[in-house]
């Protein structure tokens, strides 16, 4: 069996199979890109018909996505971790950077996870609290959805528990020349960015 052949996300930069790429096409430049972005790109404007793995052509306007913040509840909180690539596109005269960042978030329903999960393994919360080397009254908290559990702290909690409450997102972040972050990102600047790479 032959080795299958890898392509690069435009966007992203992520290696993935060919066979599970997508092609999108904004104002008639075609852009090969992972499912993630491609899913993220279609939630913003444009329609599936397929299932998850199948190429597919998207028509997107320049106008029909812009990158937001993303609708989280008050128990969602985000940890920036690291730069994954940085390029660069001039807009309006002024010199800005794309940035590709990893987020960790804890999931929404962490408080009903940690607690099924705890009673499952018949313990007690003064019986998880020691295991995790933290005081009774943090766990009572984080159980009733009145703490976050910082991510370090959730990564105990993952290992002890067997479960999954971290949720990991790559977002793209436009930095302009005097290093605040812009959320006007569209189509358009990756497309003069990727241009610029050729």
């Amino acid at each position: 069996m032959s080795p299958q052949k890898m392509v690069s996300c435009e966007i992203c930069g992520k290696e993935i199979p060919e066979a599970s790429a997508f092609r999108i096409y904004v104002e008639n430049t075609e852009l090969i890109v992972c499912p993630t972005c491609y899913f993220k790109y279609i939630s913003s404007g444009g329609k599936a018909s397929s299932k998850f793995g199948v190429k597919e052509s998207v028509s997107l306007s320049k106008e029909s996505y812009k990158t937001s913040a993303e609708n989280v509840t008050k128990r969602n909180v985000s940890f920036p971790i690291s730069s994954l690539s940085t390029k660069s596109v001039s807009r309006r005269s002024q010199q800005v950077n794309l940035r590709i960042v990893e987020r960790y978030e804890i999931d929404p329903n962490y408080p009903e996870i940690i607690r099924r999960a705890r009673e499952q393994k018949n313990m007690s919360t003064k019986d998880l609290a020691l295991k995790l080397g933290e005081s009774e009254n943090v766990i009572k908290r984080i159980e009733a959805g009145k703490l976050v559990p910082p991510i370090d702290l959730a990564k105990k909690i993952e290992s002890v528990l067997g479960i999954k409450i971290i949720i990991m997102r790559i977002e793209d972040e436009l930095i302009d020349s005097s290093g605040r972050i812009s959320s006007e990102l569209t189509l358009g600047d990756i497309i003069t960015i990727r241009k610029r790479e050729k």
